[in-house]
Order: C-alpha cells, then structure tokens, then sequence
C-alpha cells in the first residue's frame, strides 16, 4: 500500500517565479502492517509569468518532472515488498 501527502504545490516568486511540488510517501506491507519505504520528492518548473495559463502549465510540468522520480523509488523498492508481502506457510 502507498501512503502520503503533498507538502508543496505552490508558486514560488523565486529565481522568476517557478511552480514548486513536493511529495512525502510511505510504503507499507500488505494491510498497512509495516513500513518499507519512505521517501520525499520534489521538483519544479520556471514560470516565464504568473498568469493562469503559465501557472498552469508549470504545474503540469512539475508534476510531470516528479513522476519519473517517484516510478524510480517503487521501483527500488519493489524486491523489499515483495519479500515483506509473501505469505509463508
């Protein structure tokens, strides 16, 4: 099971003006029953203005930006899952 929460999705007015998001996640074993994994992500992406078009896009792309490192840790994290999740006999 994958928990967390977003702890930024905000514009920031710094170096221009960027679109900032950041994840806290938690990975946990079958039915919550232990902790695997925790990890913080965060990524951002210039803003050439603060109209809504431009934030909007700079939100999008931010996210984007932060999938691929989010795909990366479940995938490290994958074999130590799937060692916790097997039931034994």
């Amino acid at each position: 099971m994958l928990t967390g929460r977003v702890t930024a999705f905000n514009v920031e007015e710094t170096e221009g003006g960027r679109f900032v998001v950041a994840l806290h996640l938690d990975l946990w074993t079958k039915n919550s029953g232990s902790k695997v994994a925790t990890g913080d992500f965060s990524a951002y992406a210039p803003l050439e203005n603060f109209e809504a078009e431009t934030v909007a896009k700079g939100a999008s792309e931010a996210v984007g930006r932060i999938m691929p490192k989010l795909l990366s840790w479940l995938d490290e994290n994958r074999a130590m899952l799937d060692k916790n999740n097997k039931i034994h006999p």
